[in-house]
């Protein structure tokens, strides 16, 4: 009975030691396979296949490879985090002149990438760029290359709740921000005879927040019975009756002027013009031809400024864009002109 068990413990210690012996062979063969992938120049490649040998015998000298690698596919912000894992694992057994070297590195790396700081409900999906990085609450930052454009999406209980398309500069946090959809808005949807139609692609979708960062762009779907279409509509009415109103003061100006020469010409007949001497019948014409010359100077200039203002406020409603413009007629005496103050 003894030699039994130890005829079986001694097979077993072999199997043990065979399988070790294979494994480490295989780690060694996908080493040598990942560096000549390597020196050939197919970087992405040369990554995957000193991943798997890291899977299958971890190791913190190997993910100097991975990261070697990674930078020379230019995937920086997968580099970033092997160069750094390598600093914290290798510790102490580090040389000081590796270790120098490697600092450089991520110091350069760190410059190349930007962070997305995503906030969703809890089991949320991340994905970026087809990548599935894990699910809510990570564990840190996401790391991705600045300068690029990246697919950002969030998917939460089999649906997407966010897509958006993201591009960060060097060294720039962006937080987005996911909401899982309302309960109400779920019964609204199960009792509509029709489900109101969806932005899909880049659009944010019907759950989507917006990013609470730097760069994030407000996107929101319109229609006819929104703030922007109503504020579109008073944009037109103010421009019609702006020229309106500026029509009927060059016109009135037109009117008064003629009035105002035609007295004049009545006192040049009628009063001396050398002492503009008049006589008293005379004087009142005068003085009403004065007033009327001094009214047209202002009407005139005025209605012109107020048409011009009209046919601006028609133009920028018919590109539709959102303005608030508040239109303010200056005139005087000497001087007649409009003030016309907005975003453009």
């Amino acid at each position: 009975m003894k030699s039994v068990l130890v005829l079986m413990v001694w097979l077993t210690t072999i199997a043990i030691a065979a399988n070790a012996s294979a494994q480490d062979t295989d780690e060694k063969e996908l080493y040598r396979k990942g560096s000549a992938l390597f020196d050939a120049g197919q970087f992405e490649e040369a990554a995957q296949t000193f991943r798997r040998a890291y899977e299958m015998k971890p190791h913190w000298k190997i993910r100097y490879n991975i990261g070697q690698s990674e930078a020379a596919a230019k995937n920086y912000a997968s580099a970033l985090e092997q160069f750094e894992a390598y600093l914290v694992e290798g510790g102490d057994e580090l040389g000081a002149e590796r270790e120098d070297m490697v600092t450089a590195e991520i110091r350069k790396l760190r410059t190349k990438v930007g962070i997305l700081h995503i906030v969703a409900p809890s089991g949320a999906e991340v994905w970026v760029d087809g990548r599935h990085l894990g699910n809510t609450p990570l564990p840190g930052n996401l790391r991705v290359n600045a300068g690029e454009l990246h697919e950002l999406q969030i998917v939460f209980e089999s649906k997407k709740i966010l897509t958006r398309a993201v591009r960060l500069g060097s060294e720039e946090t962006i937080q987005i921000v996911a909401e899982a959809p309302s309960s109400e808005t779920v019964a609204d949807d199960s009792t509509s005879a029709k489900a109101p139609e969806i932005a899909t692609g880049d659009d944010v979708n019907a759950g989507d927040s917006e990013a609470a960062s730097v760069p994030v762009d407000k996107e929101t779907g319109e229609n006819n019975d929104t703030p922007a279409s109503k504020g579109d509509n008073a944009l037109s009415g103010a421009g019609w009756t702006l020229i309106s109103t500026g029509a009927a003061a060059l016109i009135a100006g037109g009117i008064v002027g003629g009035l105002a020469i035609s007295k004049n010409n009545e006192l040049k007949d009628n009063c001396d013009t050398n002492t503009h001497v008049c006589t008293d019948e005379y004087e009142g014409t005068g003085r009403t031809g004065k007033v009327m010359g001094n009214l047209s100077t202002v009407l005139i200039p005025a209605g012109a400024a107020l048409a011009t203002t009209g046919i601006i406020l028609l133009i920028m409603h018919k590109k539709k864009t959102e303005t608030a413009v508040s239109f303010t007629p200056v005139a005087s005496r000497q001087f007649a002109g409009f003030s016309l103050r907005g975003q453009f």
